[in-house]
């Protein structure tokens, strides 16, 4: 038996259902990724006149909101404030200042977000024709 997120007990699966789930949630990542760039069609964000937008343009809280769909593989509080901090570095300049301690499970879900964050960054300055 393992626990839940919400603590409930739930029962443990058989090893060849744990390679499908895990092959499972890769595909909903995947899915994830390219919905987020589908979201960011080729006129978002807007232009003006043609002119290359400057990544200012983009907002912290689309590109969360598209990269943390429903029916995405649900992910921790630790690892979306970690994806939250560098997509704010990018488009608001604040400073990545980790708030857990290192070595704890918290920090890892943290950096792990960071690097999603980082992806995010770069498909979607990709997108709309800068360099990340």
């Amino acid at each position: 038996m393992t626990k839940h997120a919400q603590g409930t007990l739930v029962p443990s699966p058989a090893p060849h259902q744990q390679e499908q789930l895990s092959a499972q949630r890769k595909a909903n990542d995947a899915a994830a990724c390219a919905v987020m760039l589908d979201i960011m069609s080729p006129a978002w964000p807007p232009s003006a006149g043609g002119a290359q937008v400057a990544t200012s343009a983009l907002s912290v809280d689309q590109l969360m909101q598209a990269a943390f769909f429903n029916g995405r593989t649900p992910r921790s509080g630790e690892y979306k404030a970690g994806t939250r901090a560098v997509l704010e570095n990018r488009i608001e300049r604040k400073d990545i200042i980790p708030p857990y301690q290192a070595g704890t499970t918290e920090a890892d879900a943290y950096f792990s977000g960071i690097e999603e964050g980082k992806s995010i960054w770069r498909a979607a300055v990709a997108k709309i024709g800068g360099q990340a």
